[in-house]
């Protein structure tokens, strides 16, 4: 999962801008995987004057292969799928589009897509990986990742080391380097 972002506002609104990510996966039956990432921007500029202002953020989800988007919500509205960018090669899919972040003011987008691989067990066991880069010149930005599992999954173990509570993992970080998590898990 990378997150990318471009400021397209002709300032420098960046400086000003506070980002928290937090990332959901959730298994259903048959192992069906949903994702989903919640990103909250504040925008502290003092003055729409520049450097500060608007933040004009264009985003680009780039996501495994044949991953499928469910939905953008900005503020707990649905984005217009003209608004939104698809693209789609042989390595990755991306999920694209502009969305405005005014002074003082928060602004929460919530991208949900659906994974097309499920899990693949060999004797009863199988591995998760997730990999999330940090983007270069952002802060290290608060990261929670919650994996959420079904009954019949055990956690043999993850890394970073993390205890299992009833019905998943959490994992919380930042985004002050890249960050990669992994699971073992048992069926």
């Amino acid at each position: 999962l990378a997150i990318t972002e471009a400021n397209l506002g002709i300032n420098q609104a960046n400086f000003f801008i506070t980002r928290n990510v937090h990332h959901k996966l959730k298994v259903f039956k048959q192992d069906h995987l949903l994702a989903t990432t919640l990103l909250t921007y504040n925008n502290l500029s003092p003055q729409d004057a520049w450097p500060a202002g608007a933040y004009k953020n264009y985003i680009r989800f780039t996501l495994p292969p044949k991953a499928s988007l469910e939905q953008v919500l900005v503020d707990q509205q649905p984005l217009p799928s003209n608004q939104i960018d698809l693209a789609s090669t042989s390595d990755a899919s991306v999920i694209g589009f502009l969305v405005t972040i005014p002074i003082q003011t928060q602004t929460t987008i919530e991208v949900s897509y659906r994974l097309a691989d499920s899990f693949s067990f060999d004797r009863n066991r199988t591995f998760y990986s997730l990999f999330i880069p940090k983007q270069p010149g952002t802060n290290s930005d608060p990261l929670t990742v919650n994996l959420i599992l079904p009954p019949y999954f055990g956690l043999l173990d993850s890394f970073p080391q993390r205890e299992p509570v009833p019905g998943g993992v959490t994992f919380l970080t930042d985004l002050s380097t890249d960050r990669l998590f992994t699971l073992s898990l048992e069926k």
